[in-house]
């Protein structure tokens, strides 16, 4: 198992869960986790930076042709985003740190402020990557 935390990554903030689980696993230098975060009530507002999902069970390296880490969303709730756009996000290499963002037609664009973040979120996510 693993637990992904919901950060901010100037000022991480503290968040109220009622679902913080994941499960893992590894074959050979590939990652393979599923996660759900779900906050109990309103999203802490002093979380400030780019907001993240970190607690990663290893460190991402850098890879070619795509072999960073990646994540998709199987379900989302309460997430207020511009007309258009989809959550996404990218491993930040060096850490154990998934970096969120707003996608569009013409790229994304790093989520910055917890007001995105309505009360009760829940994300179900799938992270694949290559360990350092």
């Amino acid at each position: 198992t693993w637990t992904p935390i919901l950060r901010g990554s100037s000022v991480a903030g503290s968040n109220n869960y009622s679902y913080q689980v994941g499960t893992w696993k590894r074959i050979g230098d590939t990652y393979q986790l599923e996660g759900r975060l779900t906050i109990s009530g309103a999203v802490d507002p002093t979380m400030a930076g780019n907001m993240e999902i970190a607690g990663l069970p290893a460190t991402v390296v850098s890879g070619t042709q795509g072999r960073e880490a990646t994540i998709s969303f199987n379900y989302v709730n309460n997430l207020s985003l511009a007309t258009g756009k989809s959550i996404s996000g990218r491993g930040l290499v060096g850490t154990n740190t998934i970096v969120l963002a707003e996608r569009g037609n013409v790229g994304d664009t790093n989520l910055t402020s917890p007001t995105k973040f309505g009360a009760s979120l829940d994300l179900r996510f799938r992270i694949i990557y290559t360990r350092a």
